[in-house]
């Protein structure tokens, strides 16, 4: 019995890896088609523009705090020292001239700043209704409302960041002493503090909402792709001191954009990602239009999905309503309209699709032929999906139904 128990959880460990493979490699597929490194490119672009005004405000506020300014000043640096790669010594040195140069431009710095969040937050927006495939609201006021919405969000949350980098660095002492390896316990922060954007960009971006564990699994794999990038950029400008010097003394900024332009292709990635894991279920049941049911069915990819049926049950009735549609995996089926056979389909056929497609009633009682037979019940919402992503599916789909009018035209011609 253990041993029974044992191979039934070795067996659904292999059918989630191979469940998330296809999602990797849909959502790979997904991410090169949406051109999302251009998307990145742009919001690179627009992350600058909002990030330098931003920090100039940042300095201009802590001139002005007097015995907090240190600790604002060490907030912000160490939140600069965990989100971006080897270039915390340079954008300190940055950072504390313009403290010593503060702004005097009041509330019309804020505003600034507040605008150019304002550009990055809807080219956000743009990028994930896109991934989604959603359609953007029709009232420009309505898109408006919610940039100004995000955006304030987005600056709500580099304030707790700044905050939550001044506690740690409190209690830094007492966490030095518990997590005993410096650069280990430097990379974990980092991950929790990747994480916690993530979790920010896609709660309030997303144009659909994630279950939790969903978001959990898209924010922690977004994280974990950037920290690695970190590593493998902070080693790249390690062994190759001299990278961005054509730039002149914009290196700090040119390095900055080129690191955000990294972290962006995680964060539309894991975008993809949440997409793809949301329509698993659509992306197994495409490969029955695809022709390659003989290999989803040797990996067991869609067991769950098969209902077996003895000779002579009924599937659907003439006058039933039209839910689903059915694809025969094995067996044939009997097609009968007002107590007459009709036709009858085998293998690598599909029946029941005009009626769900169109919301009308059967036009004809289905049963299962004089073998036992293995059925896939599609619903609606994954056949809408199979269709609004797969053109060459639709096509087929479309030549297909064509086939079939063309042979009962033939039919009722010969009668």
């Amino acid at each position: 019995m253990v041993s029974c128990n044992r191979v039934s959880h070795v067996e659904r460990l292999g059918r989630s890896l191979r469940v998330g493979g296809i999602v990797l490699r849909e959502s790979l597929r997904s991410f090169l088609g949406n051109n999302d490194f251009e998307m990145s490119a742009a919001l690179a672009t627009y992350s600058f523009f909002a990030l330098v005004p931003l920090l100039f405000l940042v300095a201009s506020l802590a001139a002005g705090t007097g015995s907090a300014a240190a600790w604002l000043i060490a907030g912000v640096q160490g939140l600069i020292g965990h989100l971006f790669p080897r270039i915390h010594d340079w954008m300190s040195v940055e950072f504390s001239a313009a403290i010593g140069h503060p702004l005097t431009l009041g509330g019309a710095a804020a505003v600034v700043v507040f605008i150019a969040a304002m550009s990055l937050v809807d080219s956000l927006r743009t990028a994930f209704i896109k991934i989604f495939g959603k359609d953007p609201p029709a009232s420009l006021l309505a898109v408006q409302l919610g940039n100004v919405r995000r955006a304030a969000a987005m600056l709500l949350l580099f304030a707790m960041l700044i905050g939550a980098e001044m506690a740690f660095l409190a209690i830094g002492n007492l966490l030095r002493d518990r997590l005993l390896l410096t650069s280990l316990g430097n990379i974990l922060v980092s991950t929790c503090v990747a994480a916690l954007c993530m979790a920010f960009f896609y709660r309030v971006f997303l144009p659909v909402r994630l279950t939790a564990f969903k978001l959990t699994g898209v924010c922690l794999i977004s994280a974990v792709l950037i920290i690695l990038m970190r590593e493998v950029f902070s080693f790249v400008l390690r062994t190759n001191p001299a990278y961005g010097e054509a730039f002149g003394s914009l290196k700090v900024l040119f390095v900055m954009i080129v690191w955000v332009y990294y972290c962006f292709l995680a964060i539309l990635f894991g975008a993809e990602l949440a997409v793809n894991a949301g329509k698993r279920d659509t992306l197994l049941l495409k490969r029955l239009f695809a022709g390659d049911v003989h290999r989803a069915l040797s990996k067991g990819l869609l067991a769950r999905f098969i209902t077996r049926s003895n000779p002579d049950d009924i599937i659907f009735e003439e006058g039933d309503p039209g839910g689903a549609m059915y694809y025969i995996l094995s067996g044939s089926v009997d097609i009968v309209r007002g107590g007459k056979h009709i036709l009858t389909m085998t293998a690598g056929n599909y029946f029941g699709e005009i009626s769900m497609l169109l919301g009308t009633p059967r036009s004809a009682t289905t049963r299962t032929a004089d073998e036992p037979t293995e059925l896939i019940a599609i619903s609606q919402e994954n056949f809408d999906l199979i269709l609004r992503d797969n053109a060459p599916i639709v096509l087929s789909l479309l030549k297909e139904m064509a086939g079939r009018l063309k042979d009962t035209d033939e039919s009722l011609l010969g009668r």
